[in-house]
């Protein structure tokens, strides 16, 4: 039994209220409502013809899945814990239903066509164990999206949340039928993710804190990507061609991260754009530090490699910071024999990962048994960090934080406002 207050009022500002209704579902699975005395709790908008509704339903807070749709109207959902949680503003060409894939996101060739631009959603504390969002052009909000899965795509709007926490989370403002400047910003406060797939088409992105096992983070327009506290494996990529996109990629702005916390593999990529890497104060594990220069091959050529020997030879090419300067600039020696046999441990295991699958535009790297590592049999301690830098030819700053700079990025600092997403 399911206990719904339902509120409706016109643009006309008449209101017709109903009393409480209990939901039944009977063994044929039709539905049937029946009015009891007394009430009992969510808001949407609905177009009927030329007057638009505005629709409260009051649903119980806990365990109860909602799932709404609203054919361009805007949609605010304060709670739901412990329930599936479905949105969708617009219109669909088909059908709405997928399949969150168990093994990880494999999203490449997934289109969303919507033939009526869909208003914003605002969500306040949610608590579900799925969560799926479709704005068609609408912007997104929320204060606290916490999910098993999440899959929230705007399709050019803009994306302002505060906390995002799931185990396979996809985030997506992209809209490959229009140019890169009308594709939104991303701005998170905080994202825990065990995968985590982001991409925006032309827009920058914000994460205060970013904490995830396995994450890719792609802005192909261009735009920059700034990561103010950053733990866990992620790629980090600025520009270049964007997947199943016709548009051309605008010069990349850079990419920014904040090492605050214990690492794997991170890989930072602006395809032309600045770099600029900040370490943390204190070094709670061993850090190796790797930049392509010019000349060497690219961070995708090096993933990609068929063969051990290929790998050996175009890891070679690359430089490591060994110290930094009087004035903290960075000094950058080549690899020897050595170095480059235990970094490959490292990159195998890299190569294992779902980011840098995304980052190859290959579902086949990493499969072969030769990619499978294990600590016991040689493989790379999680004391030990790898950091690639490849700037394809733009600047690469290498800075270690102060104690206040790394404190600031792990709780924010006060009296310092980000900006809108919009003006990413």
């Amino acid at each position: 039994m399911l206990k719904v207050k339902l509120q409706v009022t016109s643009d006309e500002s008449s209101e017709a209220s109903s009393d409480a209704f209990v939901l039944h579902r009977a063994a044929d699975h039709a539905v049937e409502f029946a009015e009891i005395p007394e009430m009992s709790n969510i808001t949407d908008t609905v177009e009927t013809g030329a007057m638009t509704h505005n629709m409260r339903l009051v649903i119980p807070e806990r365990f109860c899945s909602a799932d709404i749709t609203s054919e361009g109207g805007d949609v605010e959902v304060a709670t739901i814990k412990e329930g599936a949680l479905r949105v969708y503003s617009g219109q669909r060409l088909f059908p709405l239903t997928f399949q969150m894939p168990e093994s990880g996101l494999a999203l490449k060739d997934r289109r969303w066509h919507a033939s009526m631009k869909g208003g914003d959603v605002r969500l306040g504390s949610i608590a579900a164990t799925d969560l799926e969002v479709y704005t068609c052009g609408g912007e997104l909000s929320g204060r606290s999206l916490v999910a098993g899965d999440a899959d929230i795509e705007t399709g050019g709007g803009d994306i302002d949340i505060g906390k995002l926490m799931g185990t396979f989370v996809h985030v997506s403002t992209e809209d490959t039928e229009v140019s890169n400047d009308a594709c939104g910003a991303v701005k998170c406060g905080a994202i825990y993710a065990d995968n985590l797939h982001l991409i925006t088409g032309g827009k920058g992105v914000l994460i205060q804190e970013l904490n995830s096992k396995d994450a890719f983070v792609a802005a192909p327009g261009g735009a920059a990507i700034t990561v103010e506290s950053l733990a866990g494996t992620c790629v980090l990529s600025a520009g270049g061609p964007a997947p199943n996109r016709a548009v051309r990629p605008a010069p990349s702005q850079g990419v920014e991260a904040h090492l605050s916390g214990r690492v794997g593999q991170v890989m930072l990529l602006s395809h032309g754009g600045p770099i600029k890497l900040y370490l943390p104060h204190t070094a709670e594990q061993a850090l190796t530090v790797l930049m392509r220069p010019a000349g060497a091959q690219s961070l995708e050529d090096l993933i990609c490699s068929s063969s051990e020997e290929g790998m050996t030879a175009r890891l070679g090419q690359w430089q490591r910071l060994s110290s930094f300067g009087k004035d903290s600039s960075p000094t950058w020696a080549p690899l020897d024999v050595q170095g480059v046999a235990s970094l490959l441990q490292q990159l195998h295991a890299f190569r294992g990962t779902e980011c840098c699958r995304w980052l190859a535009e290959d579902d086949n790297v990493g499969q072969s048994s030769s990619d499978t590592v294990r600590e016991d049999q040689g493989g790379v301690s999680g004391d030990h960090a790898l950091v690639l830098l490849d700037a394809a030819g733009g600047e690469v700053s290498v800075l270690q934080q102060s104690w206040t700079e790394m404190m600031a990025a792990k709780i924010g600092s006060p009296g310092v406002a980000l900006k809108p997403a919009k003006d990413l």
